[in-house]
């Protein structure tokens, strides 16, 4: 018994040591980018610019808030969370479309985005988050701020 037992304590002290590395790598490789909004056939999409053909992202979360200046306060125009595992959509996503079921308790429907106003949008990503500045110009073209 005693034999079996001294396995047992060795083969979990070699066991923590690799749970642990393998626990800092998740956190290490958790990836953060920054999005850029464009317009295409009249909407509002994001995307990474630096994102590839072969890099995929899970949209688990996005928050669009209309960034307050002087005396009016920030607010939230659109908010979404995914009920499940499942991705929201997939990148680029369209302002105010989601692809799977949202959770309805965390959800701010999309309001209209207005010429003129500054706009914030935050995600999370199933291995990360990313967040972007942008305004939409009196004209109607889309300006990023990094």
């Amino acid at each position: 018994m005693a034999v079996v037992t001294g396995i047992r304590t060795r083969i979990l002290v070699r066991a923590i040591p690799a749970l642990a590395l393998l626990a800092l790598a998740n956190c290490i490789f958790a990836i953060y980018i920054g999005l850029e909004a464009y317009e295409e056939d009249g909407a509002v999409w994001f995307d990474d610019p630096n994102r590839s053909w072969f890099t995929g992202y899970c949209l688990r979360y996005v928050t669009v808030t209309e960034l307050g200046d002087g005396d009016q306060a920030s607010r939230i125009i659109w908010n979404a969370s995914a009920a499940t595992s499942q991705c929201l959509a997939d990148f680029p996503f369209r302002y105010g479309v989601l692809e799977t079921r949202h959770d309805a308790e965390r959800f701010t429907p999309p309001e209209e985005l207005q010429l003129g106003k500054r706009y914030e949008i935050e995600v999370e990503l199933s291995n990360g988050a990313g967040s972007g500045n942008f305004t939409i110009a009196k004209d109607g073209t889309i300006l990023n701020e990094w």
